[in-house]
């Protein structure tokens, strides 16, 4: 799933990662099952997106598998 925030309050999202990750995480266990909530949480500046300017899902799947290998 990718989330997008958009807005002056959260401009300053570096020294908010931890804490929005862990809030994500409080929230999701609300609604979903414990195996469905994500081990991680990455947050990007820019959706990467395609040459018709949507979201590119492939794209997304490659960073994240090439930072779990680099790891």
């Amino acid at each position: 799933a990718a989330i997008t925030l958009r807005g002056e309050h959260f401009s300053n999202l570096n020294d908010m990662k931890d804490s929005m990750e862990s809030q994500i995480r409080d929230h999701l266990k609300k609604y979903l099952a414990s195996y469905k909530i994500p081990k991680k949480v990455v947050f990007y500046d820019a959706l990467p997106k395609n040459a018709v300017g949507k979201i590119d899902k492939m794209a997304l799947k490659n960073n994240f598998i090439n930072a779990s290998q680099a790891k």
